[in-house]
């Protein structure tokens, strides 16, 4: 049926598309694809809530403008016993860690990421990339 190896190829990338288009929007972990032999875990996240790069990272999720919650492989990285630092990738910004909260499900291995701007004279969270590791 499908003898034309054009053809194939093409069903192939539409396919491809297919699902590319019923996954957008949700961020899904990469296999540990980051060289970071000194961190237990890490990721860099994009403003969209993509992962980047990511080690020991087993989700992320926007649950609103500006704040990400980040779910680690490890059930023992809990906010309270691990030491988390932060960096912004996104000029004007500054990432504040904190536990999950209700946006983020109450779960005890994960971390919610807050995303203030400097110029944000409202208060609200806004949209940046970002990276966490845990030492």
């Amino acid at each position: 049926m499908l003898k034309s190896r054009a053809v194939r190829m093409s069903m192939l990338i539409a396919g491809g598309a297919v699902v590319l288009g019923a996954t957008a929007g949700v961020a899904y972990a990469v296999a540990d694809n980051v060289n970071a032999p000194y961190a237990q875990a890490a990721v860099r996240v994009q403003a969209d809530g993509a992962i980047a790069r990511a080690k020991g990272i087993d989700s992320v999720t926007k649950p609103a403008a500006g704040t990400y919650c980040v779910k680690f492989t490890n059930p023992g990285f809990r906010f309270n016993d691990v030491i988390i630092t932060s960096t912004s990738h996104t000029f004007g910004h500054w990432p504040l860690v904190a536990p999950a909260g209700n946006q983020c499900g109450n779960d005890a291995n994960t971390v919610r990421v807050l995303m203030n701007a400097l110029n944000n004279a409202n208060g609200a969270y806004t949209d940046a990339s970002f990276s966490i590791a845990v030492h």
